[in-house]
């Protein structure tokens, strides 16, 4: 990815030239996703990030205006380098990505033996998933496919969708909706036996 495939916007819909980023807040980042390793029809997607105010969360667009700006100030790159890459070094790969969260995961303590690049991917949509986003939402952010057989192992819910479903069904219980579930039920039940001349016999 190129640091011309990332544009930032302020609140007002400007988008910033260049020579702004990190000079002049953003409000939103687009990043242009051309094709990547799970596109196989090259379609190609946007991913928008929305900036964060609370001082206690990480936000992405800081980070990459941060990042951004330090590319161009600092190492001198024009917007057609990699966004990831710097002058004299080798390029980013994924094993050196690998290798670098692996000595981060050794240093807290954590077992690195599993941990890959996938790991970012599976804790993206784990974290997205446990704060309640939709299937849709986290297939695309991540760059699944609509009929994915993997992403649903790591979608499971978090604490706070949990809650909202053990609130939802302590709730309708509490309205009789189970009561109205089992009678309306028992009723179709006589009413198929009567249509089929009461020789219908439950299972």
């Amino acid at each position: 990815m190129l640091i011309r495939d990332v544009h930032f916007f302020r609140k007002d819909g400007y988008r910033l030239p260049y020579m702004l980023i990190g000079k002049e807040q953003a409000d939103q980042v687009y990043v242009n996703i051309l094709f990547s390793k799970m596109d196989q029809k090259g379609r190609g997607r946007v991913l928008r990030h929305v900036r964060q105010h609370s001082n206690h969360q990480a936000c992405i667009v800081q980070e990459l205006e941060q990042w951004v700006a330090t590319l161009r100030d600092q190492f001198g790159l024009a917007d057609d380098r990699y966004l990831f890459s710097l002058p004299g070094e080798s390029d980013l790969t994924s094993e050196k990505l690998a290798t670098a969260m692996k000595q981060c995961c050794v240093r807290m303590g954590i077992k690195s033996e599993l941990v890959s690049c996938h790991s970012l991917r599976f804790g993206g949509a784990t974290m997205l998933a446990a704060s309640g986003l939709p299937y849709y939402i986290i297939a695309y952010y991540g760059g699944w496919s609509e009929n994915s057989q993997t992403l649903p192992l790591y979608t499971q819910p978090g604490r706070e969708a949990a809650s909202k479903v053990s609130a939802a069904m302590a709730k309708e219980a509490g309205n009789g909706l189970a009561d109205t579930f089992i009678r309306d039920y028992v009723q179709m039940h006589h009413r198929l036996a009567r249509t089929n001349g009461g020789s219908h016999t439950s299972h």
